[in-house]
């Protein structure tokens, strides 16, 4: 059957012309007529390594959170995506170039930095259109190959420090500190001589004063 405007958005029947009903569906790209494969066709069969067929997942994670619209993401295979909340929704897997269907895999960092922990969607499908509970989990990817993984923070080092960067941190808050209290420093100068019109000759005269004692003496 061809689908008209009309038809976008209403609820069809599944009664055939003939009584029977229909049992299943899926959308034909050729359209109605069910042709026999063209030559052309056919001889693209030998080439079908080099096709790609990759094709970019549908997710929601806002599907998952009672009361709220759901908001879709379609990522690609072999990307990280970060997680804002602990429930997702897979509605489609992403499809590998090799036309295989992508694993689902889950890292507990954002970034995906760190080791990453599979869900074969292929053989779980109770996992498709349901929320998983992605607790604890950073990013995702829908995994192929693992290459090109985009990671949108640094590695951690091997030994799982980072003094360098600490240190360097240490110093630049000490600096921004010693800097602001000079900053206090000045403003207090610049107040003073504003209040007192600007005479220095006012400010040895008061130091002077404080210490001088009663018979006029000069304490050293």
């Amino acid at each position: 059957m061809d689908i008209d405007d009309g038809d976008i958005g209403a609820c069809l029947s599944n009664e055939m012309p003939g009584g029977e009903k229909m049992g299943s569906m899926g959308f034909w790209c050729d359209g109605i007529s069910q042709s026999e494969p063209s030559k052309d066709r056919e001889e693209t069969d030998d080439d079908d390594e080099e096709i790609d067929r990759s094709k970019k997942g549908s997710t929601s994670e806002s599907a998952c959170v009672p009361g709220r619209a759901p908001f879709f993401d379609h990522p690609p295979t072999d990307t990280c995506v970060g997680l804002k909340t602990e429930r997702l929704k897979i509605y489609t897997p992403a499809v590998c170039k090799n036309g295989t269907q992508a694993a689902l895999a889950l890292y507990t960092s954002r970034g995906c930095s760190s080791d990453p922990s599979f869900v074969d969607l292929e053989d779980e499908e109770e996992n498709l259109n349901t929320c998983l509970d992605v607790e604890g989990m950073g990013s995702f990817a829908f995994y192929c190959t693992g290459e090109g993984i985009e990671r949108d923070t640094p590695l951690k080092p091997e030994n799982g420090k980072q003094t360098g960067g600490s240190i360097l941190h240490f110093f630049l808050i000490l600096l921004l500190i010693i800097m602001f209290f000079f900053l206090m420093l000045v403003l207090s100068v610049w107040a003073w001589v504003r209040k007192y019109g600007g005479s220095v000759g006012r400010l040895v005269e008061l130091v002077k004063g404080f210490l001088k004692r009663d018979g006029g003496e000069i304490a050293l």
